[in-house]
């Protein structure tokens, strides 16, 4: 990634919606803060405290905006100054409902035109705790990948082709790469150079006509296929792991295969990531592969390969393992794909009582599709007491959690006999009615409505 003199982070929202309070917003390149001495302005002036209290580097100081949607930072690091970010900071207050859960980061040269620092948006940003800055919010591998042939550009009109002879290095992020010659049928793409990462989580996207694959930890790159670490790829139909032997010319064993399940060509995203010895690995975002291997526990270099002529990359990341980050990137909100995102409504398809879609959606800012728009961690609990003599006493009955936006009813269950009931990981960012059938009162129904976390009502789950 390029240098840029202006850099913004614009806040999507909060986790409750509305207001936002932060401590402090660091920039940072790898482990060097960049932002110390920029200047720091915001399209909306703070309702309290001011903008200097967020590069202080105090946690006791803070600055809050009463609505949180579409607050813009922006840093000017002069003329000069250009830095490339590949992480920022966040440093929250005393409430979870204020600290921001979706961030947008880019780029600017004048100032005027903005682009997005690829990836672009970050959903999910994990509260650190009161009073405490976020370990790790946005942690992108940067460097430029390693071309062991010639490779060519096609987002380039007239797909121009790289005079770049093997081992020149090209930035591959944002670009379909494809070989440049029918006539080689091996290729590999990796970091000329890279932190070293023992614990590692890498999505490729690629339009597949052949068997592409990842190799990670391995320290060896040599002539055609000679490497040895740990290899995940799609071929024969299945997607498979396996490790090399500790060799020049490997020997490679098979840990894991299952069919995949893809048919023709088009852009699938292979993911896979591995903390310590444990791996998972998904396709086009299915988890299809899970388990353990302890072959290869050191870090190594990574990279990409396919075997054939025609299969072209449109897109690779690396960066640190999912389960070490305090961000969870969502890759189908911003992997360019030819797939079909299919949102099945309520009223079109057949599913479980109280589901409202049939997988899991990822999405980088609320779905508007579904009417889905948190993180799914709140919590909506009470008592069904009874209305006649005698009054308060506990009641068990039916009751349902409908969602106030359009009507929905989410969950169903019967309250305990101690006329308790408990709605669990539901979306904390909406607000809802609860309805309490007494059946022995002719099913007449009580109306407890506008639950939401800004009354408290909502609650997040712990």
């Amino acid at each position: 990634m390029a240098a840029h003199r202006y850099w913004r982070v614009k806040v999507v929202a909060a986790y409750a919606g509305g207001a936002l309070t932060l401590s402090e917003v660091q920039l940072f390149n790898e482990t060097t803060r960049v932002d110390a001495a920029a200047t720091l302005s915001s399209n909306v002036a703070p309702t309290s405290g001011t903008l200097a209290n967020l590069k202080d580097d105090s946690l006791t100081t803070e600055a809050s905006w009463a609505v949180a949607k579409d607050v813009v930072l922006v840093w000017d690091l002069g003329s000069g100054g250009d830095v490339d970010v590949t992480n920022i900071l966040f440093g929250s207050a005393d409430s979870r409902l204020v600290f921001p859960a979706v961030a947008v980061l880019q780029w600017s040269d004048d100032g005027a035109a903005w682009s997005d620092r690829y990836p672009t948006a970050f959903i999910g940003i994990k509260w650190p705790g009161v009073r405490t800055k976020t370990a790790n919010t946005m942690r992108a591998i940067p460097g430029q990948m390693r071309f062991d042939k010639d490779w060519r550009d096609l987002s380039i009109a007239g797909e121009t082709v790289f005079s770049s002879a093997p081992g020149s290095h090209v930035a591959v992020n944002g670009y379909r790469m494809q070989l440049s010659t029918a006539a080689v049928t091996d290729s590999k793409v990796r970091f000329a150079t890279m932190p070293s990462m023992a614990d590692v989580d890498i999505t490729l996207v690629a339009n597949v006509q052949g068997e592409p694959c990842v190799v990670f930890r391995t320290t060896y790159w040599g002539a055609a296929n000679d490497s040895y670490g740990y290899v995940v790829g799609l071929g024969a139909g299945n997607v498979y792991i396996s490790h090399g032997s500790n060799n020049a010319t490997p020997v490679y064993t098979t840990i894991a295969a299952t069919p995949h399940g893809l048919s023709g060509s088009g852009d699938w995203t292979l993911r896979v990531s591995m903390v310590g010895s444990t791996y998972k690995v998904y396709v086009n975002g299915v988890l299809k592969l899970t388990g353990t291997d302890t072959t290869f526990a050191g870090a190594g270099e990574v990279g990409v390969r396919t075997y054939n002529s025609t299969s072209y990359f449109n897109w690779i990341q690396v960066r640190e393992a999912e389960e070490t980050h305090s961000l969870i990137e969502l890759d189908a909100a911003y992997v360019r794909t030819s797939e079909l995102v299919r949102v099945p409504s309520a009223m079109s398809i057949v599913m479980p009582y109280g589901s409202t879609k049939a997988q899991p959606f990822f999405r980088a800012r609320p779905d508007y599709l579904t009417g889905v728009r948190g993180q799914g961690v709140g919590r909506v609990r009470g008592v069904t007491l009874d209305y006649v003599n005698p009054l308060n006493k506990p009641y068990r009955c039916r009751v349902r959690l409908v969602r106030e936006a359009d009507g929905l009813v989410i969950r169903e269950q019967w309250s305990a006999a101690d006329g308790s009931y408990d709605f669990q990981y539901v979306d904390e960012l909406q607000s809802y009615t609860v309805l309490a059938y007494y059946l022995d009162h002719g099913k007449r129904a009580v109306v407890t409505d506008g639950l939401s976390l800004a009354n408290g009502k909502v609650e997040l789950m712990p």
